[in-house]
């Protein structure tokens, strides 16, 4: 898993009020947040930040943070998180995000990795295939197709960035 987190998301934003789950993932102690799922944005969050300034995020404590995105987490039992932005068109497509428990550091650096990690997956969804498939007038089975192309990309980018194994 991404840095050890406990979940990881690919994000999309549909506004500036508004970002969709493109893929997720966990490490099996949590759900991952269902692909589809959309979520409020109210400049708080790791992605609200993003379209504000497109820079790593790092969040220590959602409790801090408070509004929608600080509850959601709470209700989900995530205390800290990380994300890079998904600069596609010189905008804020999306963003990668990692999330950790309560009971887990968040490593340092956590938000440079991820962030990363994201310009692995802008590389990715720019090619001209998924950019066709990802666009606002993609068919319905669209996201299925975007998600099967860059998933191998964002794996092989989530096994190259997870800590070193421990003897």
């Amino acid at each position: 898993m991404l840095l050890g987190a406990q979940r990881a998301t690919l994000l999309r934003v549909e506004s500036r009020e508004w970002a969709v789950v493109a893929a997720a993932w966990s490490d099996g102690t949590a759900p991952p947040v269902p692909v589809g799922h959309r979520g409020a944005l109210d400049g708080r969050g790791i992605v609200g930040r993003m379209l504000v300034d497109p820079r790593p995020v790092r969040v220590e404590d959602f409790d801090e943070v408070g509004g929608v995105v600080a509850e959601l987490m709470r209700d989900l039992g995530i205390r800290r998180g990380a994300g890079g932005p998904i600069i596609l068109g010189g905008r804020v497509w999306g963003a990668v995000t990692a999330v950790w428990p309560a009971d887990v550091a968040m490593p340092a650096g956590a938000e440079h990795r991820v962030a990363a990690f994201a310009e692995l997956v802008s590389y990715a969804i720019e090619t001209p295939v998924a950019m066709t498939v990802l666009t606002e007038e993609s068919p319905p089975d669209a996201a299925r197709f975007a998600h099967a192309s860059v998933t191998p990309v964002v794996e092989l980018a989530a096994f190259a960035l997870a800590p070193a194994p421990t003897r």
